[in-house]
């Protein structure tokens, strides 16, 4: 009887985490058909839920980037990219020359306190001395908000830099758009 119950019990658990990714991966979509000014087939509850973030972001210093949108800024601007996602997980992947601060997930009840298992010093030091920077935010992508990307970019913000962007969808959506990845440490980070 209890193995019975236990597989029911986790059965439960993987669809409600599967029905949580669905909504995220639908979320996703909606933020990125709003970026970029397309019209999808969407609820207009998405819609809302789209804008949301976006108004939330600029309310917090920082703007949302599609994965193809940084693509091309990747290709024709200076760009300081930086992977929040656990050491770990960014060894075993992630942007070309991207570096690595592993962030903890945005916590709402301490907004103001400083949450990576690195200094201040240190992420000024990977962000570099100019505020007028490029700098890109991602994480692995499981979810859209709050994410240890949202937390960094809103530390950059409160330490003065002004051009902030979070990558919509994550590393998750870079690979769905078959951008390359990598697994070999940049300069930086040796």
């Amino acid at each position: 009887m209890k193995a019975i119950f236990s597989l029911v019990f986790l059965a439960s658990l993987f669809i409600g985490y599967a029905q949580d990714q669905k909504s995220d991966d639908s979320l996703t979509q909606a933020l990125s058909a709003t970026l970029d000014k397309k019209t999808p087939p969407i609820s207009q509850e998405l819609q809302n839920k789209a804008q949301a973030l976006i108004q939330s972001a600029q309310k917090d210093g920082f703007k949302w980037i599609t994965a193809e949108k940084l693509h091309t800024l990747l290709q024709n601007h200076q760009v300081v990219v930086i992977d929040t996602s656990a050491v770990g997980q960014y060894l075993l992947g992630h942007l070309e020359n991207a570096k690595t601060l592993e962030f903890a997930p945005y916590d709402h009840t301490a907004p103001t306190q400083w949450n990576s298992r690195d200094s201040q010093e240190v992420f000024l030091k990977k962000l570099g001395a100019d505020k007028e920077a490029i700098l890109v935010f991602y994480d692995e992508g499981k979810q859209i908000t709050p994410t240890r990307a949202t937390s960094a970019c809103i530390w950059a913000h409160k330490l003065g830099y002004k051009h902030i962007y979070q990558l919509v969808g994550g590393l998750k959506a870079w690979k769905e758009a078959n951008y390359p990845i990598t697994q070999s440490k940049p300069h930086c980070c040796r």
